[in-house]
């Protein structure tokens, strides 16, 4: 029995901290708490949980709403929108949304009561294209991916520029993040990143892993390799979630390596991850994620059965 037990132990232990190879096994979070309980309603894919002058939000997509929780209640927006993906704070205090499924990107001082809106729906001509994510730089720059282009906007909003990319580099993209001063792309169906180098000159830099198999939109691990819908920094750590669910994996197992983990960027092009799929709960896929004041939050999702028993968790 002593001798299973610990056969047992070290199979486990491999699983946990072992991928396609050899990674460290150091500061293993542990969900520390869901800062959603249903108090005003189930959620319904919701896709990002972050904190924005000091009160949690919760986009919570299907339900086309803002969750805001004030001290230790939940309020919802009052804001008009239509599939909004996420939202950040620039650097004048104002809301800027991805309002993905009505175009265009909104600019505001307030989204839990009335407020002057600025609406932005194309740029040099073009209209925008499902808008998917939002970042704001420490120089003010506030950045928004749609299914075209790359677009930046000066912290003033007079002015706005734009980064093609070179055809078939950018795919489904689904979110934007800033990690240690540098700008890049989730090129979520290609399962790469597009590092932004320097933006007025069109530059960048793909960064691919050879885990990843055929583009798609979604998937499994076995069957398309990563398919990336966020990228965050966590202690040490690069962590990324995968849109990995059963309908789209084609009879693969769904749940490996939906949100994983890697030390270095050698590491993640030669595949070598950590699967932390374990932490979430089972049918739900992990979508945006963001590090806040030593916390990693996370919002899970049942793409197969929606609306049900969805979260916004704490990972620390």
């Amino acid at each position: 029995m002593t001798i299973n037990l610990k056969l047992t132990l070290l199979t486990f232990s491999f699983f946990l901290f072992s991928c396609n190879g050899s990674v460290g096994n150091d500061n293993i979070p542990q969900v520390k708490s869901s800062v959603y309980n249903n108090e005003i309603g189930n959620l319904c894919w919701p896709t990002q949980l972050t904190k924005e002058g000091g009160r949690f939000i919760i986009t919570d997509y299907k339900n086309n709403r803002f969750l805001i929780k004030d001290g230790t209640s939940w309020k919802s927006s009052s804001i008009g929108i239509h599939g909004a993906h996420s939202l950040a704070m620039d650097n004048n205090g104002n809301f800027v949304i991805d309002d993905t499924e009505n175009n265009r990107i909104i600019i505001t001082k307030h989204i839990d009561k009335p407020s002057n809106e600025e609406y932005i729906y194309s740029v040099n001509g073009k209209a925008l294209n499902r808008p998917h994510a939002v970042e704001v730089s420490g120089n003010g720059y506030i950045y928004v991916i749609d299914s075209l282009r790359l677009i930046r906007i000066s912290s003033d909003y007079k002015k706005i520029d734009e980064l093609w990319f070179k055809a078939g580099d950018l795919g489904y993209a689904r979110s934007l993040k800033i990690i240690d001063g540098i700008l890049y792309v989730i090129n979520s169906s290609s399962g790469n990143l597009i590092k932004i180098t320097d933006f007025d000159k069109g530059d960048y830099k793909i960064i691919s892993t050879s885990s990843h198999k055929i583009n798609d939109g979604a998937g499994s691990y076995e069957r398309t390799g990563p398919i990336i819908n966020d990228v965050e920094k966590f202690n040490g750590w690069f962590y990324a979630s995968n849109y990995f669910t059963s309908s789209w994996a084609k009879g693969t197992d769904a749940e490996k390596n939906k949100l994983i983990r890697w030390k270095t960027w050698d590491d993640f092009e030669s595949g070598n991850f950590q699967d932390l799929s374990q932490l979430l709960p089972t049918g739900q896929l992990p979508y945006f994620m963001k590090n806040i004041n030593g916390e990693l939050l996370i919002t899970t999702f049942n793409h197969e059965n929606p609306c049900h028993n969805e979260s916004a968790l704490i990972l620390e």
